[in-house]
């Protein structure tokens, strides 16, 4: 019994770990309490998630959706989680997200009405 205590309070670090790089922490805890060794190599060698995004941000790879704030590919016409569609030839290192155009479908309405 006090072995399974140890163990689960052990698994706590490298969950801690993998949760400060963008990792799901009771996954990582439940990886650490089974296997301790093997999961706290694993989360101090593995990447940042928030990091990457950013770099890929950066570069041009991603865009950030203004509506639902998930990252898309940066040739996306329609954002995959909220289904809002981007206008078309944006520039997106001449206008910052915030004020980037975007058409959201559910405000569009269908009839011609001034």
């Amino acid at each position: 019994m006090e072995l399974l205590i140890v163990c689960a309070l052990i698994g706590l670090i490298p969950a801690a770990i993998a949760y400060k790089k963008g990792r799901s922490f009771f996954g990582w805890w439940l990886y650490g309490t089974l296997l301790f060794v093997v999961a706290i190599v694993h989360s101090l060698v593995m990447a940042d998630v928030k990091a990457l995004q950013g770099i890929q941000v950066q570069e041009g790879a991603r865009k950030k959706c203004p509506e639902c704030a998930e990252l898309v590919q940066a040739d996306a016409k329609m954002c995959r989680y909220c289904n809002v569609r981007f206008e078309k030839d944006q520039d997106r290192k001449a206008k910052s997200p915030i004020t980037e155009h975007y058409v959201n479908p559910r405000f569009q309405s269908n009839n011609n009405a001034p």
